[in-house]
């Protein structure tokens, strides 16, 4: 419960000034941990991952990777396996 201590002070004194129950502050209290600690958890989990930040597909090397070679599908597997329609000619 770590960021309790750290928001505690701001929302007991917020909640004063606007007359809130202490149900509802309570419930904003308990709602910032819970927030808090899925961040945190985002963060360990990327970190375990060994994953750089976040990349964009502007940031993304098309080229680094050399996959399989491309070869063209025989006309025979292609036909059976249903990437072409029996009923258009080819």
């Amino acid at each position: 419960m770590a960021s309790l201590a750290t928001e505690w002070p701001g929302l007991a004194q917020q909640a004063a000034q606007d007359e809130v129950s202490f149900a509802d502050f309570l419930e904003k209290l308990l709602n910032r941990e819970l927030a808090a600690r899925k961040q945190r958890k985002r963060a360990t989990l990327l970190k375990l991952a060994t994953m750089s930040a976040v990349k964009t597909l502007e940031q993304f090397d098309w080229n680094a990777g050399s996959g399989a070679p491309k070869v063209p599908i025989p006309l025979d597997v292609a036909h059976h396996s249903g990437m072409i329609s029996p009923t258009v000619p080819i």
